[in-house]
C-alpha cells in the first residue's frame, strides 16, 4: 500500500481542474480562489450540493456546493439545444452539479501520481441550504472559486473512514 496523499495537494488539483472546466467549457472567469483549512463545528453549504466519497490513496468525502445562479448558468451552457420539460428543471440542476463533480474528480485521479487504484462512490445531490456538522476526527478543507455568476465551494472532509458507503457518519 502506498503512502496517503496530502489533502492540500489534492485540493489544488481539484481546484485547478474545476477552473479549467469553468473557463474552457463555460467561458466563466474565475475572479478569485481561496484555500482554507476549516476548524469549525458547522460548515454551511450553498444552494445545490453534490457529494461523493473517495477511497484508496485519498480517503475523504468531496462536496461541490454551488450558488444557484452559477449552477443555472452551467446547466444552460451544458444543456444548450436540449429540450426538457420545465417541471424537470430541478432534476437537471442537480444532475449538472453531480456530473461536474464526477468529471472533475475522475479527471484528477490520473493526476494523483499514485499506482494504487482510487475508488469513488456515485455522487449524492441535494438542494437547499444545509450544513455539515464536524465529527471530532474530521477536518474541513475548503476551496472557493468566485465567479461573475456566483461561487463554487469545493469541500474535502477527511478522514473518509468516518463514513459508510451511503455517506452516513459512523459512530
Amino acid at each position: 500500500m502506498t503512502k496517503p496523499l496530502d489533502i492540500g495537494h489534492v485540493m489544488v488539483l481539484i481546484a485547478n481542474r474545476a477552473k479549467e472546466i469553468l473557463v474552457d467549457e463555460a467561458a466563466i472567469e474565475v475572479q478569485r480562489t481561496e484555500f482554507v483549512l476549516e476548524d469549525v463545528q458547522l460548515l454551511t453549504l450553498r444552494d445545490y450540493t453534490s457529494i461523493l466519497s473517495m477511497g484508496g490513496p485519498v480517503n475523504m468525502m468531496i462536496a461541490f456546493s454551488f450558488d444557484v445562479s452559477l449552477l443555472h448558468y452551467l446547466m444552460d451552457c451544458f444543456m444548450s439545444g436540449i429540450d426538457f420539460p420545465p417541471e424537470e428543471k430541478e432534476v437537471y440542476l442537480e444532475e449538472t452539479g453531480s456530473d461536474l463533480l464526477n468529471t472533475i474528480i475522475g479527471n484528477c485521479t490520473a493526476l494523483l501520481g499514485s499506482k494504487e487504484l482510487v475508488h469513488f462512490s456515485p455522487p449524492v445531490a441535494f438542494s437547499g441550504g444545509k450544513s455539515l456538522v464536524k465529527h471530532r476526527h474530521a477536518r474541513f478543507y475548503r476551496t472557493s472559486l468566485h465567479t461573475q455568476f456566483g461561487d463554487l465551494v469545493i469541500i474535502c472532509v477527511g478522514p473518509k473512514d468516518m463514513f459508510d458507503q451511503y455517506l452516513n457518519y459512523l459512530e
